[in-house]
C-alpha cells in the first residue's frame, strides 16, 4: 500500500501479490482502505497501520474498502511472509 492525500491520511493499495491473502479475498490495485478494525485510517498513524499489517500470523483484520465507487467490509487473515 501507499499513503497519500493531505497529511498521508489515505491508504491506497498499489499492488496485490498473486496468491496473497489480499488476492484471495478480492482486493485490487487502487482500492482504498478507509478503516482498519473499525477505526478510520485518517485517525491512525502510519506506524499503527504498519504494526497491524506486520502482526502475528493468522490474525484477522477487518478492512473497510472503497472499490468501484462502493464501500465494502472484508476480513483479511494475515499471513507471515518470508
Amino acid at each position: 500500500y501507499y499513503a497519500g492525500g493531505k497529511d498521508y491520511k489515505r491508504i491506497i493499495i498499489n499492488r496485490i501479490e498473486p496468491g496473497s491473502a489480499a488476492d484471495l479475498i478480492g482486493l485490487e490495485k487502487d482500492d482504498e482502505i478507509t478503516a482498519i478494525n473499525f477505526k478510520p485510517v485518517h485517525k491512525m498513524t502510519l506506524e499503527e497501520i504498519d504494526e497491524i499489517f506486520r502482526s502475528k500470523d493468522n490474525r484477522a483484520v477487518v478492512l473497510r474498502v472503497y472499490h468501484d465507487n462502493e464501500y465494502d467490509s472484508v476480513v483479511l487473515k494475515l499471513k507471515r511472509r518470508i
